[in-house]
Order: C-alpha cells, then sequence, then structure tokens
C-alpha cells in the first residue's frame, strides 16, 4: 500500500533512521502483507519507476534495482529481508511512501527516512479509502468526457502510466497532483475530494459534465460588436460558454436525480425561452456594467448603462426558425440560433440530440417593416417573425461552423 503525508501527519507512522545493519528494523504487521500480497504499489517521487514497474505482478529486487536506477541521484544497496516481510521507504520530506513486498523481499537503501505504519485502526483505513476513491473519481470523470489516458496526461502534464495507476488504486497522489487533476476535470480540490469520500462511503458518484468552450475563432465582425455596444469581441462569446455552464448544471442536477436531461422534459417553444433569458443574465455578467438584465419579458432585453452601448433586443430560435415574438420590436437585436447535439460536440443535420449548442449570432437594427405578422391559427395570437432576408443581411457576430443546420454556408458564414 502507498500512501503520502505531510510532516503534520507522521501519527500515520513512526520514524525510525535508516535500519542499515542494526537489529532494529521495523517491519508491517502481518494483516498488511496478508492484506496486499506480492507486489509492489509504487507512490509519486522516483522518476521512471512508472516506466520501468509494473504494479499488477510480483516484482523482483532486480527489477526494483532497475527501475530505481533511473531515478536520479539514487544510491542503491539491496539488503535481503526475511521473506514476506514488508519495508516501507519514504522521502526525508515525507511526501511519499512506497511499499515493496515481493516473492523475494528487498529494501532499498536511497538515503531516505524508514517509516512503518502505526495502528491499523479505523480513521487510517478510511484515510487509505479515501485516497484510492480519488482515482476512482478521476477515472470516471476521465469517461465521462470522452478521454483517453493520454488526453488526460496532456491537460495534467502527468505520465499517462501514472495516471492510470491511480485511477486503479495502486498509487495515490499529492496535494499537487490532485489540484492539477480537479483543475483538469473542471473541479475545484475540495471537490474532487469530496466526490472521493462520498465514494468511500459507498455513495454513487455525481455525474460531473465536462465544461464546454466555443471554438476560439467564433466570434466575428468585432468592429459590429463595437459600434453597437462598445464592448470587445469576446463578450458574446464568454457570454455563451456562461450560458453553457448554468445549461450543464441543470442537466447534472436532473441526471443525478435520474431524470432526462432538460431539453427531453421540455417543449422546444419553452426551451428556447429559457436560452434566452439565460443569454440575457450571462451577456448582462460580461458587459463589465455597459448593460444591465432587464426582467422577463421586458422591452429591452438588455438595458445600456453606456452612453457607448444600444439597448438590445434578445431572439432566440432552433435550427433554422426565424425568431419570433408577439409583437414587432424596432431596434437593436441580437439574435441567437441553436441546435440539439450531442455533449461531445457531435451533430448531424436533421437529427436533434439533447444538448444545446449555438452555431449563430447576428447583430443588427430592426425596423417594423422587418418583421413579418400574422395571425396564424395555433400561435399565441399575433406573432411578428423576423424575415429570413432581413436576418441574412444584418451581421453574423459568432458563427460555430460545427452545428450549421443548413447544407451549405449562408452570407456572413465565410
Amino acid at each position: 500500500m502507498a500512501w503520502w503525508a505531510s510532516d503534520d501527519d507522521i501519527n500515520l507512522a513512526s520514524r525510525q533512521t535508516s535500519p542499515l545493519g542494526n537489529d532494529t528494523e521495523s517491519h508491517l504487521p502481518d494483516v498488511v502483507s496478508e492484506r496486499y500480497g506480492s507486489r509492489m504499489i509504487q507512490a509519486e517521487g522516483f522518476d521512471g519507476l512508472g516506466e520501468h514497474v509494473d504494479a499488477a505482478h510480483d516484482l523482483e529486487g532486480a527489477r526494483i534495482l532497475e527501475a530505481l536506477r533511473e531515478s536520479s541521484g539514487a544510491r542503491e544497496q539491496i539488503h535481503d529481508l526475511e521473506r514476506g516481510h514488508c519495508a516501507y521507504l519514504a522521502t526525508e520530506s515525507s511526501r511519499v511512501c512506497e511499499t515493496i513486498v515481493s516473492p523475494s523481499p528487498v529494501w532499498v537503501d536511497l538515503g531516505l527516512t524508514f517509516v512503518t505504519l502505526g495502528a491499523d485502526d479505523e480513521e487510517a483505513e478510511t484515510a487509505r479509502a479515501v485516497a484510492r476513491a480519488v482515482g476512482t473519481v478521476v477515472g470516471s470523470l476521465r469517461d465521462q468526457r470522452g478521454w483517453s489516458l493520454a488526453e488526460l496526461a496532456d491537460e495534467t502534464g502527468k505520465h499517462r502510466t501514472h495516471l492510470g495507476l491511480v485511477e486503479r488504486g495502486e498509487r495515490h497522489v499529492s496535494v499537487e497532483s490532485a489540484y492539477r487533476l480537479a483543475r483538469a476535470l473542471g473541479l475545484s480540490l475540495t471537490e474532487l475530494v469530496n466526490m472521493a469520500e462520498t465514494n468511500a462511503a459507498g455513495g454513487d458518484l455525481p455525474v460531473r459534465l465536462p465544461a464546454r468552450t466555443p471554438p476560439p475563432h467564433a466570434a466575428r465582425n468585432a468592429d459590429s460588436v463595437s459600434t453597437t455596444t462598445g464592448l470587445g469581441e469576446t463578450w458574446i462569446v464568454g457570454a455563451i460558454t456562461n450560458t453553457y455552464r448554468r445549461l450543464d448544471l441543470i442537466d447534472e442536477q436532473l441526471i443525478n436525480a435520474g431524470t432526462q436531461p432538460l431539453a427531453e422534459i421540455i417543449e422546444l417553444a419553452n426551451l428556447s425561452a429559457m436560452i434566452g433569458n439565460l443569454l440575457r443574465s450571462a451577456l448582462a455578467d460580461a458587459s463589465e456594467g455597459a448593460y444591465r438584465s432587464n426582467d422577463p419579458h421586458k422591452y429591452p432585453d438588455l438595458v445600456s448603462e453606456s452612453d457607448r452601448a444600444s439597448d438590445l433586443g434578445i431572439k432566440v430560435a432552433l435550427e433554422t426558425n426565424m425568431p419570433k415574438g408577439h409583437l414587432p420590436k424596432p431596434g437593436q437585436h441580437l439574435i441567437f440560433r441553436y441546435v440539439l447535439g450531442g455533449r461531445r460536440g457531435e451533430y448531424v443535420r436533421g437529427r436533434r440530440g439533447n444538448v444545446v449548442w449555438i452555431w449563430e449570432a447576428r447583430l443588427g437594427n430592426l425596423s417594423a417593416i422587418d418583421f413579418a405578422e400574422s395571425n396564424t391559427a395555433g400561435d399565441s395570437g399575433k406573432t411578428a417573425v423576423i424575415r429570413a432576408r432581413v436576418l441574412d443581411e444584418i451581421a453574423c457576430v459568432y458563427y460555430d461552423h460545427r452545428f450549421l443546420p443548413y447544407a451549405r454556408p449562408r452570407t456572413g458564414h465565410e
């Protein structure tokens, strides 16, 4: 078994100086040897060890020595121990502890501190269970994101071999590594530890959806945005990112409660209205005080708080539909259209998934004649639909080509 501890946690173990050449060698209780059997589980701290040692199989002393020789600054002295005994190594800072249990037990002196395990009490076992559960949580969240070990390694700067051992509970992580893993998975360190504690206690792991971000070059026509709002091109991208996160938080709660995602349980007209409300709030939050969010169902949706910003109406429509409202509302409008795709960004035109992806935003001034009014049976009273020709003519300020619902790009998508 491997674990790490700070100098303040030495209550988990009693320190002794290197036992080489004396009769004060300390060994683990028999119960530990029986529990973990003949194997070596390495902890973080020895460069190259993970490349040469397979923790899933019994290890001969020669293989351990070969691995440790790859570690910078290591000086190796192999001393036979009685068969079946276990020895622990720890760095001088007590950050890393490591178990060596092999068919031919050895003790490797690297000039480090010798540590033996204290009483195998309930608290110590719980701590070990939580440490193992960190790997379980990491593996579960990696699978939810559809990442390979190599992709997680790229995100964290850790080797995929090390990460594989962590996920299997065969290697424990330091606080620094846990922090890197949490950040890569979109969590705080506290959230990662809380999830591990829940898992160790037998609870189900909650679904945590991966963060979604628009492509880096989705924003366009920065001059149009600046002229109308006084804001930069990142304003709309930031608001869309925030809206994705809020939608995903709703889906997380629904899925963890055993319910289908939002897009599967409400009517599409209501979904469009909800997306509009979330965008309105996110745009106001990202505007650096240029706008405040108006109350729902009040026009304009974004009220200018700056001399450089014009009031804005917000319209939202699904796929290739034209946005509509109850009455024509002349003025500056920011119009979003979205599709329903897959969680990992997969989308096939003509098929709907259950994840909202905004594919287009257009910004421009509309007059009363730019709306086509109707009183068609089935509509909730009179409706005013923005004309398709007009929508194509106003500036496209955001375009995510992955989700184009048309057979070919339209004006502004070049």
